[in-house]
């Protein structure tokens, strides 16, 4: 059996609704099919795609990124500005940069590593809100518009585990259901000496 499968460190409740108010107004002015916003409980940080793998490889991985999240304390970030990727000129998505999560940039590359095949595009930390299916060049410049007057999110992100999901297209959208979870189990450097 096969899934389509991604790497993700999905966004804690408290940040994703906190991200899903600072878009709430936008969110009822722009929704439909042209604009379809991800659901607050499907937010995420993508840390690899996979693409298609089968189900076996998909648990046989769950060992090395065991061992790779055994090496991570949580990441402590913040969301910061809306962007268009891949650009603004040709938006398809529009995302939120998080930063101050090197470690998981890092994650990111251990895992390119243990996969051994290079990624399509360098790892960019970000939480997309929003795919864009040709909503017309009045409607995104509106878009653009009430996106620019948010200067910044400023949202404190906590993220203590990775998830390896499988991705599944619904008439609304996608499903993404979590295969298993893996914990960030590192102590981070201010905790105290554990006693052996």
């Amino acid at each position: 059996m096969n899934v389509r499968a991604f790497l993700a460190c999905r966004l804690p409740d408290d940040s994703a609704r906190a991200l899903s108010a600072t878009l709430a107004p936008m969110i009822t002015e722009f929704d439909g099919a042209a604009i379809r916003w991800v659901p607050v409980g499907n937010l995420h940080l993508t840390l690899r795609f996979f693409g298609t793998m089968d189900i076996a490889a998909a648990t046989a991985l769950k060992a090395q990124l065991t061992a790779v999240g055994a090496n991570v304390a949580p990441v402590q970030g913040s969301i910061v500005c809306a962007k268009f990727l891949p650009s603004r000129r040709r938006a398809r998505v529009l995302a939120f940069g998080v930063e101050g999560v090197d470690a998981l940039a890092e994650v990111a590359a251990r895992v390119d590593r243990l996969v051994g095949e290079a990624r399509d595009h360098p790892f960019d930390a970000h939480v997309t809100v929003a795919r864009l299916k040709r909503p017309g060049r009045v409607a995104l410049e509106r878009l653009m518009a009430a996106i620019d007057e948010i200067e910044r999110a400023d949202i404190a992100v906590t993220f203590d585990h990775m998830s390896l999901f499988r991705s599944d297209t619904v008439p609304d959208g996608a499903r993404y259901t979590a295969l298993y979870a893996i914990p960030f189990s590192r102590p981070a450097a201010s905790d105290p000496p554990a006693i052996r």
